[in-house]
């Protein structure tokens, strides 16, 4: 009985979704925020390698809950209707203990319109339940300007605008001491620094190793995350001896809201990953694992780490 009031309760969601007008498929990507008492405060839809990764924040106290992120499924009006242009509906599936969840978004007159559905698993007591919410799309922030162009002869790829990075030649690096610190130099600039010769020039090693040309940032002038990128603007691949990295899935990130008021990236639930002192730089720290694929954080000395590093 319940498995059959769940399909019943789908199929209405899908009929109701297909009255509504298709939109191209760009439409629906970005931030969108509840309105009045959602159940649905925060639905976030973005492209990640071809894919369509929808996030969903619950309505729970004192905080939202973090759902994570999941790949979505994306329907037109037919089969032989290209989705990217005619989008009719987009279903993504989560595994909400003990049972699933389904949400189905549409819009709708500039609106996103949201439908959640709940599967508890058999035996459970409780009965299987449906909601609405309505969304309208979070207004963006332009990013702030880059320190500065990258360096070198020419143009080549590199981050993207949105992302706070500075370029160095690796040709130039050397090790100094100033004061009680190492530091590693671009010519006058400090990229680096450490009380430890050995780690400064074990990150210069680092550097060399897989030819990083841009130290990127979350958060200054106390950044939350530290990452690298090379000429091609990639993080780094493959592998060096003696590395010191944690494993994580780029996939199975969440924030968690700590006691302290700040917020952590959290793999799995429950594997710390990297901490930020509000929701939205955790969120940028998050999109940044998740959108590059970064599936190690490496680094050169702990708990003090000299340098971090993420690499695939």
């Amino acid at each position: 009985m319940k498995r059959l009031a769940s399909t019943c309760a789908a199929a209405a969601a899908l009929m109701m979704g297909s009255a509504a007008s298709a939109a191209p498929l760009n439409q629906y990507l970005g931030e969108w925020n509840g309105v009045g008492a959602s159940d649905l405060p925060v639905v976030e839809i973005t492209r990640v390698a071809g894919d369509i990764v929808v996030r969903a924040e619950g309505n729970c106290s004192p905080t939202n809950c973090d759902w994570g992120r999941t790949r979505a499924e994306v329907y037109s009006s037919s089969a032989g209707t290209n989705p990217n242009a005619d989008t009719q509906l987009i279903v993504a599936r989560y595994s909400q203990s003990p049972g699933r969840g389904t949400l189905l978004l549409r819009l709708e007159g500039g609106r996103l319109q949201a439908e959640f559905l709940r599967d508890f698993n058999p035996g459970d007591s409780r009965n299987d339940y449906a909601s609405r919410s309505t969304l309208r799309r979070s207004v963006s922030i332009a990013p702030p300007p880059r320190p500065g162009p990258r360096p070198g002869p020419g143009p080549r790829p590199g981050p993207s605008a949105d992302e706070d990075c500075i370029g160095h030649s690796i040709r130039n690096l050397t090790v100094e001491r100033r004061g009680p610190s190492w530091r590693l130099l671009d010519g006058s600039h400090s990229i680096l620094s450490s009380r430890n010769r050995a780690e400064i020039e074990r990150a210069r090693q680092i550097i060399r190793h897989y030819r990083l040309t841009e130290q990127c940032f979350v958060g200054r002038p106390d950044p939350s995350l530290n990452y690298w990128l090379n000429r091609r603007g990639q993080l780094p691949r493959g592998s060096m001896p003696g590395e010191d990295c944690i494993g994580m899935d780029p996939n199975q990130l969440t924030i968690r809201r700590n006691g302290s008021g700040t917020f952590t990236v959290v793999d799995r639930g429950s594997h710390y990953v990297f901490s930020a002192p509000t929701r939205a730089e955790a969120r940028q720290v998050r999109d940044v694992i998740v959108d590059r694929q970064a599936r190690f954080a490496c680094y050169v000395g702990r708990p003090d780490a000299a340098m971090i590093y993420l690499r695939q």
